[in-house]
């Protein structure tokens, strides 16, 4: 469970969130070689369209930051259409 608002939520005493799973870590974060983390990096085009779109009115130290945040959490984002789950 998250909380995404600084506002402090009560849960119930007994209050089932989910199933507890087990799961092998299979890569862990900063211990892949420079050549694999090349491949996962968010492709080029894809961050350049994104940069574009920011406001006019940023900062170019802002802009650094955005594009600093955007490869360091690459992973959130889509690569093609089989791992965002099945489509509806």
């Amino acid at each position: 469970m998250v909380n995404t608002t600084a506002k402090p939520q009560l849960i119930p005493s007994g209050t089932c969130l989910g199933k507890l799973q087990p799961v092998d870590v299979i890569d862990e974060p900063g211990s892949a070689d420079a050549s694999a983390s090349a491949d996962k990096a968010l492709d080029t085009d894809v961050m350049s369209a994104l940069l574009e779109k920011l406001p006019d009115d940023m900062t170019s130290e802002q802009r650094k930051q955005v594009q600093q945040l955007l490869c360091r959490y690459d992973d959130v984002f889509s690569r093609g259409s089989f791992d965002m789950g099945p489509h509806r």
